[in-house]
């Protein structure tokens, strides 16, 4: 009887791994797919590519460091921006992630000065 219960508890643990493996891999992929849309949505409004040519850029349209869209400022929260800037699944530190997304971007672009 004891055998059995350890089993089912040592089965239950690795159920719960499991899931808890297959969760974090797609938001792996999810904020590997966001920092792409990003980066590239960046290089687009850059080179005049991004949004159509002609068309007014909306708020909806600034690459947001964020995954998601975002439709207003109101989305726009500290938790969503952390998740962002602070994925540990790029293989770089943090300081240099976030260092990345503002100075390559932000700065460099002539968005702001430093």
């Amino acid at each position: 009887m004891l055998a059995e219960e350890r089993r089912r508890r040592e089965t239950v643990k690795l159920e719960r791994e499991e899931r808890e493996r297959r969760f974090l891999e797609q938001q792996d992929k999810l904020v590997r797919s966001a920092w792409e849309a990003y980066e590239s949505r960046w290089r687009g409004l850059h080179d005049g590519t991004y949004p159509l040519s002609g068309v007014n850029l909306a708020f909806s349209d600034i690459p947001w460091p964020v995954v998601g869209e975002i439709r207003g400022v109101t989305e726009l929260d500290r938790g969503r921006l952390e998740g962002f800037l602070l994925w540990e699944g790029s293989g770089k530190q943090t300081k240099q992630r976030v260092r990345d997304a503002v100075c390559s971007i932000w700065i460099c672009r002539g968005l702001i000065g430093c």
